[in-house]
């Protein structure tokens, strides 16, 4: 599986999030990584998980000097999380430091970091493959974005075709 989406930070230091695996109509386990290449030494790094990882969307925002926040959508067996790490680029160190579920993380796609939420787009609505298939070849507008904050989850666009990527230009999303 190739790669699904990329965050360049400083830029020098290229994320890619990579493995996406959806097939429709399998199953069974299958384990992505997040890759780590600095630009300007030639350095890579991959990280792998003790947890089910199987990455989509990501993004990135500073916290605090040389610090920041990753933040990417996970498609776990049988549900959708957003995992958030600290990532400390001299070091090329990666640490996982929460995952956020909710009820609402359904068929999530790509992400983005905005003050003290996410905004997170939902391609499809149905999460069974029935739903999907009749979704896709119908061609039916039941995708959404959702805003996380602590605080809980609410649909800020919907009726969407099949939304994608996210993102925020200078203070507009």
């Amino acid at each position: 599986q190739g790669p699904e989406d990329f965050e360049l930070v400083l830029d020098r230091y290229l994320i890619v999030s990579s493995g996406f695996h959806k097939p429709l109509f399998q199953k069974g386990d299958h384990e992505g990584a997040l890759f780590l290449y600095d630009l300007e030494t030639n350095r890579e790094r991959d990280y792998k998980f003790n947890f089910p990882f199987n990455p989509h969307g990501i993004h990135s925002v500073k916290v605090k000097g040389d610090t920041f926040q990753i933040a990417a959508i996970n498609h776990r067996p049988g549900r959708d999380t957003i995992e958030v790490f600290n990532f400390f680029p001299k070091q090329m160190k990666l640490l996982h430091i929460k995952t956020i579920e909710n009820k609402l993380f359904v068929n999530l796609n790509d992400l983005i970091f905005y003050k003290d939420a996410f905004y997170i787009t939902r391609d499809h609505y149905f999460a069974n493959n029935v739903g999907l298939f009749i979704e896709n070849f119908a061609r039916l507008p039941l995708g959404s974005i959702i805003r996380w904050t602590k605080d809980g989850v609410k649909e800020v666009a919907s009726a969407l075709r099949f939304p994608n990527g996210i993102i925020n230009n200078n203070g507009d999303i």
